[in-house]
């Protein structure tokens, strides 16, 4: 189902899902021809600009790391820009910040994993890891004349200054560009990690990053996995609108 509280405006400028497994023997590793021509029976109405791209040269493919990406699908689809990227025992799905809402994202999520079950086959794999990140970035119409540091200390109310009996100068740290990495269990078999720092996405612009992603390391089945998904995208959701409360009315 999707979250009631629907952010307008949001300041998303990536999504991404990784689908992993661990079975790396020869009938497991991804064909990306076979993974291509499957894809393009699953997906004809509606897509638009298909393209792939070997990242590495042909002949090193073997030699790479199993969950190093060497190939990618490239897509339009409802107007969001799509990138499939295949490494031997997983795959990446990421949309850029034409993203428009968590049910296509999802769909398209859903498609993939239709084409990994068709390719490496329903009965004999599991999905063995879930990730499902968010970045979002908070630019200059949000942070309304303060620095990144300033925008997250007093417009979201984080700390992140060391206590003064900690620090090391009396001025104001210069450079730091991340403030915030936390790690928390949710349950036996998945984590939350929330990242929040500064970066530069511009020449002229420094804006405050916010990555929030939601990890699930147990074995699952395909037909499990969009469900799983829905859980999972209802943590960072939630988070995220807890997060932003105090300035929710710059997203209008």
């Amino acid at each position: 189902m999707e979250t009631a509280s629907i952010v307008k405006n949001a300041p998303l400028i990536k999504s991404q899902c990784v689908l992993r497994w661990n079975k790396v023997e020869a009938d497991s590793a991804l064909d990306p021809h076979e993974f291509k021509t499957t894809f393009a029976k699953f997906h004809v109405e509606g897509i638009t600009d298909l393209d792939s791209e070997w990242m590495i040269p042909r002949r090193m493919v073997e030699r790479v790391p199993h969950n190093r990406p060497f190939y990618h699908l490239f897509y339009s689809f409802k107007e969001i820009g799509v990138d499939v990227a295949l490494a031997h025992n997983e795959v990446r799905i990421s949309s850029d910040n034409s993203y428009q809402t968590w049910v296509d994202f999802r769909d398209e999520i859903d498609l993939v994993v239709n084409v990994l079950s068709a390719v490496l086959g329903k009965g004999d794999h599991h999905i063995d890891l879930i990730r499902l990140q968010y970045v979002d970035a908070f630019r200059r119409d949000i942070l309304r004349g303060k620095s990144p540091a300033d925008f997250v200390e007093d417009d979201l109310g984080i700390t992140i200054t060391l206590p003064h009996r900690l620090s090391i100068t009396t001025g104001q740290f210069t450079t730091l560009s991340t403030f915030i990495d936390y790690l928390a269990e949710i349950d036996e078999s998945t984590d939350f990690k929330l990242s929040i720092g500064e970066a530069k996405i511009d020449p002229d612009e420094n804006v405050a990053i916010c990555d929030t992603t939601v990890i699930r390391k147990q074995r699952c089945s395909f037909d499990s996995i969009s469900g799983i998904l829905n859980l999972m995208h209802d943590v960072s959701h939630d988070f995220f609108i807890r997060l932003i409360q105090p300035i929710s009315n710059r997203f209008e």
